[in-house]
């Protein structure tokens, strides 16, 4: 009897051992994985989101990232007006992107560029063209990237999505237009 008392209580202590180390390891791949969640506002211009584990009573500040000097392209030979009204989603053509699929409302391509090139383009080409930017998320996981941004204008809203897996060298764009 008493050494199945005794059995017990070490499989117990063992089990307790087992989830500490394993929730111990966790926090380490969270704390050590290098890559953060970014969430840029166009009020703030950019707020830095990370993934913590913190008591609910802390405040975590937000930390500057480091600055990427990318080259951004040039829209030369692209027309700019108002997507709403005159050219449609094709003025959304990133420079040198391949036309995966094309409708009236929604556009995929693929490009060879840098994500956050792409990113920061179209960010710039949606002002341009007289959105108002109502959300723009940027999101790095384990070398993933999934953008999103979203901007209205008095006839229409704007989605674009910037997809980049780990590993490949393909950038894909979904833009869907709604008026």
């Amino acid at each position: 009897m008493y050494m199945n008392k005794s059995l017990i209580f070490v499989a117990f202590l063992i089990l307790l051992a087992g989830i500490a180390i394993n929730v111990s390891n966790r926090i380490k791949v969270l704390n050590s994985n290098g890559t953060k969640p970014v969430v840029l506002s166009d009020e703030t211009d950019q707020v830095i989101v990370s993934p913590t584990l913190a008591a609910s009573s802390e405040k975590v500040e937000p930390t500057a990232s480091p600055k990427l000097t990318l080259p951004t392209p040039t829209t030369s030979g692209h027309k700019e007006s108002n997507v709403g009204t005159n050219t449609g989603i094709e003025s959304l053509i990133y420079p040198g992107a391949k036309v995966i699929s094309k409708s009236s409302t929604d556009l995929t391509l693929e490009s060879s560029a840098n994500d956050q090139a792409v990113t920061n383009w179209y960010k710039n080409e949606i002002k341009k063209l007289g959105y108002q930017v109502t959300s723009f998320v940027v999101t790095t996981t384990n070398g993933n990237v999934l953008n999103k941004l979203a901007a209205s204008n008095n006839s229409s809203n704007l989605q674009v999505e910037i997809q980049k897996t780990a590993g490949t060298a393909v950038t894909k764009i979904q833009i869907s237009l709604v008026r």
